[in-house]
């Protein structure tokens, strides 16, 4: 039996971005198919005490999970400041410690038990130094390499340790796209003979909704109530285009057949995300956009099935999960004719330049003004969104994990 060690242990985020979404949407993939294949997996955490409560998925006798917080005497709990000391010291006590655990997460000398035994090793973020385990990464896209002017150094120097890794320990290396694939071999050099591209799945909970039920409460929350939108999901960050989304809608928002439509802007913010911020403050149609901030995976599904359009012209992506998100939950796709975005979105999705905020606006006005044309690209979009599962992923992932520990 193959014993394969999967790191997660920047997988359980209180935020599920796409990336998150890989690694679990990955092990429940392999808990299904794990007993077939003859392969066991172990889940490594190098950094257990960072979230508590964690909830991982099962497979008795094919699947186990291993934790394993670094200096495990110093429980970041128990650090109590004398009475006579303020509240502070214990705060930094307690963040110095944290901080000494997250660095030598970073480096496995502290916890070599947990590699024990391990036949494969699939890096996460955690890049091993030592041990007999043969190694494959997944390489999620380039972006922090490519416009390292947008991102904090410790966020480029993350991808740069990931890229060697790839290019020097690796002996298989996953990405979601074969635009990625191409990337990392022909910008920076990874041999394109141990590249292998594995698409992405897609979760159950990702279907249409039509029960009133479930659709009330969520559109009550974020006070869309029974108007029309236009949808757009993703960090609120310049790459996705948040800005040239809006210009669209503003566009259509002047035309009187459309003055009851709203935008709809899902996604977490970070440190770019103050123009966009001013862009819509400052835009007439400011108390016709909503900006909902992260919303669950439990709660997305509704956002994109009640939507007359979904809207994704990122400048950038490595793979694109929201398009067939919202495709599998039967909304027609606007995307981008960047990067990898016509390679996932296939036939499925009407493609326009992001530059263009005509093109994207006279995209939308023809979905929006056309029942035929919205479920023609909606039966379109349920077919396509079908091709991607994570059991489907998950046997891609084996396949790739047996090469690397044969070749």
């Amino acid at each position: 039996m193959l014993t394969v060690g999967i790191d997660v242990t920047n997988l359980f985020w209180p935020v599920s971005t796409g990336v998150h979404r890989y690694g679990s949407g990955l092990l429940e993939g392999l808990s299904c198919i794990l007993d077939i294949n003859d392969v066991y997996v172990a889940m490594l955490d190098w950094n257990v005490e960072e979230y508590r409560g964690r909830q991982v998925p099962k497979n008795e006798g094919f699947m186990e999970y291993r934790g394993a917080a670094p200096l495990p005497a110093l429980n970041t709990r128990a650090i109590e400041a004398p009475e006579q000391m303020s509240s502070l010291f214990s705060r930094i006590s307690n963040k110095g410690v944290h901080t000494v655990r997250k660095l030598l997460a970073r480096y496995f000398y502290h916890s070599p038990d947990l590699l024990k035994g391990i036949d494969v090793f699939h890096a996460w973020h955690l890049y091993p130094r030592q041990g007999a385990a043969r190694n494959t990464v997944m390489l999620h896209d380039a972006y922090q390499l490519l416009y390292p002017d947008m991102f904090s150094p410790t966020m480029v120097a993350r991808q740069i340790k990931g890229l060697e890794f790839a290019k020097n320990v690796a002996r298989i290396v996953l990405v979601p796209s074969q635009y990625t694939a191409d990337v990392i071999a022909d910008e920076f050099g990874v041999d394109n003979s141990k590249i292998r591209v594995v698409y992405h799945g897609l979760s159950a909970s990702f279907r249409v909704i039509k029960e009133h039920a479930e659709i009330q409460p969520v559109l009550s929350r974020y006070s869309i109530f029974d108007s029309p939108y236009i949808l757009s999901v993703g960090y609120l960050d310049p790459r996705k285009n948040v800005v040239g989304h809006l210009r669209a809608f503003e566009s259509l928002a002047k035309e009187s057949q459309f003055k009851e439509l709203k935008l709809v802007l899902v996604g977490p913010s970070d440190a770019r995300t103050s123009p966009i911020l001013s862009e819509i403050q400052s835009s007439a149609f400011r108390d016709r956009v909503i900006i909902t901030g992260y919303v669950s995976e439990n709660e997305l599904p509704v956002l994109y099935s009640q939507a007359k359009a979904f809207i994704y012209c990122s400048h950038y992506e490595g793979f694109g999960l929201p398009i067939i998100e919202a495709m599998a939950c039967g909304v027609p796709v606007v995307t981008s004719n960047r990067t990898c975005l016509p390679e996932v979105a296939g036939k499925a999705a009407t493609i326009v330049d992001p530059d263009s905020p005509t093109a994207i606006t006279d995209a939308l006005a023809e979905i929006l003004m056309s029942a035929t044309k919205r479920e023609h690209m909606s039966q379109a979009g349920l077919e396509r969104a079908a091709e991607f599962t994570w059991e489907k992923a998950a046997r891609n992932h084996v396949a790739a994990y047996r090469e690397c520990y044969n070749g």
